[in-house]
């Protein structure tokens, strides 16, 4: 999915991950094997993307909300 996302070549993606399903709780259109932190930011990366902003969710859950930016696109 982040490949055919990156593939639209977008000049900014928001995404929000939960690394960890503390709750116990799974939604069927939640993600089944979850990324560790490192591998979805790779992700992103080998698609030509950087880390903008990254925030956690104001609770202890282990939330992440990250903003990535095509470098080639902001003019830099």
């Amino acid at each position: 999915m982040i490949k055919r996302i990156c593939a639209l070549s977008p000049q900014f993606i928001l995404c929000s991950y939960n690394f960890d399903n503390t709750s116990g709780v799974d939604n069927e259109i939640w993600v089944k094997n979850r990324l560790k932190q490192g591998e979805l930011f790779d992700l992103f990366l080998q698609n030509h993307y950087c880390l903008n902003t990254y925030k956690t969710h104001k609770r202890s859950l282990p939330t992440g909300y990250f903003l990535f930016y095509k470098k080639e696109l902001m003019g830099l």
